[in-house]
Formats: C-alpha cells, sequence, structure tokens
C-alpha cells in the first residue's frame, strides 16, 4: 500500500534517514522522493500497515502530513477524473460514509499541465461524491471525520485519505508561548539531526526564543544538557512555560545577551541556533554585528570537534563570515531548505 508523507522542501532525505533508523525496513517495500519536492513517496506491505503508519505519526520528528493513497488512475484528459472517483467511491469509499460522517475534499495540482486548480479539483471530486452518496453525507471543512485527498500529477491522479488533515504533525502539543518569529518544529529537528546531536553532550542555542531547538533536542536525544538564552525576558518566560509542557528536563534558560555568554559557559558540543534575520524581529545591535558575536562565541566555547550549526536566509552574511573563521571552522554540511515561501540555508560548522 502506497503512503505519501510531506516535509519541508530540502529535508527528504533526512526524512527517510529518520525512517529507516526508527521503524522496521523490512516493512518498506520502496520508495522515492525526486517527482516533487517536499514529498517522500513509500510503499509498504499491506498487512503491516496500521502498525506502521501508528510507529511512523507517533515517532518523527521531520513529518508533516501522513497521507494512504489507495487508488491511481492514469489519465488522458481531464474528463476521466470523473470515472476515477467513482471508482474510489464504490470500492474504497462508500463504506466509510452515512448521515453521521463528516467529510471533506483536499486536493493539490502538481503539474500546470491540466486547466484546473486544486480548489476546482476539490469541488468537483465533491460533487461526484454527492452524486453518488445516497446518504448525503455532510461536508465540514472544520473538523471532518474522514478526508478524501486527491493528487492530480502529468499522467495520473491518485486518491486516498489524508490521515492528519486536523493534527498536522508539525503543530507540537507543547507549544503554548508564540514566539513572532518562532521556528517550524519540523526544521527545528532537523538542526538536531544535522548535528548530529545523539553523539552530543552539552547544547547551546544563544537565540532560544521559546525554546522549540532546545525541546526538539532533548526529543530526539533524552541524555543531552541544554540551554538556551535570550536577551527578551518575554521569550525567556514563554520557553520555561513550552519547557514545562514538553515535560522534559535538564533545559535551562535565561536572559542574557551574546556577549555575555562566554561567562556563562564553556565545553560547549553543539550551537544550534536559528538567530535574528531581521524579517519579523530586528536583532538588537544590527544583523552583521549579531552574527559576528554568534562566531566569536563559538570560537570561544565550542569544544574541538563541536558543530556550530545556523538556519538562516541571511547567507551573504554567513559565506563572509565563515571565510574570516576559516582557520576556526570547517564546512560539514550546507543544505538549501524553502518554507513557508522563504528560501534558507543550514549551515553545519565543525570547530578544528
Amino acid at each position: 500500500m502506497k503512503i505519501l508523507l510531506t516535509t519541508v522542501q530540502g529535508l527528504e532525505d533526512l526524512v527517510l534517514q529518520e525512517i529507516f533508523s526508527l521503524l522496521a525496513v523490512d516493512e518498506i517495500l520502496s520508495y522515492r522522493t525526486l517527482e516533487y519536492k517536499g514529498r517522500i513517496y513509500l510503499d509498504v506491505r499491506d498487512e503491516k500497515i496500521t502498525d506502521f503508519l501508528r510507529e511512523l505519526m507517533f515517532k518523527s520528528r521531520l513529518i508533516d502530513h501522513v497521507y494512504l493513497i489507495i487508488l491511481e488512475k492514469r489519465l488522458d484528459n481531464i474528463s476521466q477524473i470523473n470515472n476515477s472517483v467513482q471508482e474510489f467511491f464504490v470500492k474504497h469509499l462508500k463504506d466509510f460514509l452515512n448521515q453521521y460522517t463528516f467529510y471533506a475534499v483536499s486536493s493539490q495540482r502538481l503539474e500546470k499541465r491540466w486547466e484546473i486548480t486544486s480548489v476546482q479539483l476539490s469541488k468537483n471530486i465533491g460533487e461526484i461524491i454527492d452524486n453518488l452518496n445516497v446518504f448525503l453525507s455532510p461536508i465540514s471543512l472544520d473538523d471532518p471525520d474522514l478526508v478524501v485527498y486527491a493528487e492530480l500529477k502529468r499522467d495520473s491522479i491518485c486518491l486516498g485519505f489524508n490521515l492528519t488533515f486536523n493534527t498536522p504533525l508539525h503543530r507540537r502539543s507543547y507549544r503554548r508561548y508564540i514566539h513572532p518569529s518562532m521556528i517550524n518544529p519540523i526544521l527545528a529537528s532537523a538542526l538536531c539531526y544535522l548535528s548530529k546531536i545523539e553523539k552530543r553532550r552539552k547544547i547551546l542555542d544563544p537565540f532560544c526564543g521559546s525554546g522549540t531547538i532546545l525541546i526538539e533536542c532533548k526529543k530526539i536525544n533524552p541524555e543531552c544538557i541544554c540551554y538556551g538564552y535570550d536577551i527578551n525576558p518575554k521569550h525567556v518566560n514563554g520557553a520555561k512555560q513550552n519547557i514545562i509542557e514538553a515535560g522534559v528536563d535538564d533545559i535551562y534558560v535565561g536572559v542574557s545577551d551574546i556577549l555575555e555568554l562566554d561567562k556563562k559557559l564553556d565545553n560547549i558540543d553543539a550551537i544550534i541556533t536559528n538567530p535574528p534575520f531581521g524579517i519579523r524581529e530586528e536583532a538588537i545591535g544590527g544583523i552583521n554585528r549579531v552574527y559576528k558575536y554568534l562566531f566569536d562565541l563559538s570560537v570561544k566555547i565550542l569544544n574541538e570537534n563541536g558543530v556550530l550549526t545556523i538556519i538562516t536566509p541571511r547567507s551573504n552574511i554567513i559565506r563572509r563570515l565563515i571565510k574570516k573563521y576559516n582557520k576556526y571552522f570547517r564546512l560539514l554540511n550546507l543544505r538549501r531548505i524553502y518554507e513557508g515561501g522563504l528560501e534558507a540555508n543550514i549551515y553545519v560548522l565543525e570547530r578544528k
């Protein structure tokens, strides 16, 4: 049976690495990531699908949505969608619907070849289902019991179910305090994985905001000790709320300017951070100075072979600093991601 997973574009290979490290790989018959960015397709043994999905959604830190793909039909023209939806309804959908079942349709047109938008596709499929459905099950976009999913590709249509429509996996339950430029927890986890957090003991986020990176570190490696600082007391108090809600320990947060941190900490194994970049929140002292202070701090307190991991759209600044501090750092990893209409880069630098 086929499963579609979505994530932040640029993290597809990390999702596969996570799956193969967390789950029983003999259940996966095949996988691919190249067709469309931010999407991973798995073919899983039918008899293992329920347990596989349950474990996947419980353990993964990098997946956003999970879709079960039930039917895939080749399309030569747009009118053939009707036949595909009818077949899907008769073979797979009708037994789920009754007068008490609220349902919705979610669609994506992945190729501009077809002169139909994703919204129009959802509307058309909903009308086809209504014409076939003797129970006239009510449509609810706010709180449906069942979400039919349609995906229109270059020469085919896929039909199935969105299993995470109401509960996308990036919505962590611990997030009570919302930071104005809060990092997506999926990206926070990606930073941790790229930093090889399982090998690190002492972690620092000098711009911790609401504490997301620190919490994700602890969720992946419960043995690490995390330190977080922010210059804004409001954010630090919010981070404390989130840490309590997450139920993790050994995370210590406080108010501090980055210039004072070398007096508070040493022997750090990883600095993992999402520094301010001046779009939603200004950097006090200016962007260039703050980034320079970050590199200065890393030189002082990082252990040999420790890592400085940064996510930022300000790549011109980072490139200049890497060149300036080349005797202290080697570049281990550079990855481009696209999220929320913003392009950014993840840099992993190792202390020499």
